[in-house]
């Protein structure tokens, strides 16, 4: 969210450093500088509306796992995220698939998928799966 400007101070987020209290690989709180300087801080995740991973990703796996195992917290955070950005008009509903695609190919880089069902399948859109038709 730090590159949508005009929102930075709509954003109240905890980073997944504090959420899994371990000491973050690239310092307090592990961001980029434009990062510390929108958020000093995190919040506790009862109040916030976005959880921060690390830069590289390396802990987002443990991350969702805590969210997993908090699943009223979890709730939470996506509740406000969605009433604040979606409701608030922040986010059209078209928009909406662009932001979870360019999620989802963000993830495809970094993840080592295991099975030969990753290699077999030629993938597909995100509106056809989004919708069922995948």
């Amino acid at each position: 969210m730090a590159w949508m400007l005009h929102t930075t101070h709509l954003v109240r987020p905890d980073f997944s450093s504090t959420i899994l209290q371990t000491e973050p690989r690239l310092g307090r709180p592990h961001q980029s500088d434009r990062i510390k300087r929108a958020w000093p801080t995190g919040l506790d995740a009862g109040d916030a509306n976005l959880v921060v991973v690390s830069p590289d990703w390396s802990d987002l796996e443990a991350t969702i796992a805590w969210l997993g195992n908090h699943p009223t917290i979890a709730q939470g955070i996506g509740d406000r995220q969605r009433e604040l950005f979606y409701d608030g008009g922040y986010l059209s509903p078209a928009a909406e698939p662009c932001y979870w695609r360019a999620l989802i190919r963000g993830w495809s880089r970094v993840v080592e998928p295991e099975g030969r069902e990753w290699i077999e399948h030629k993938g597909g859109r995100w509106e056809l799966f989004s919708l069922g038709g995948l």
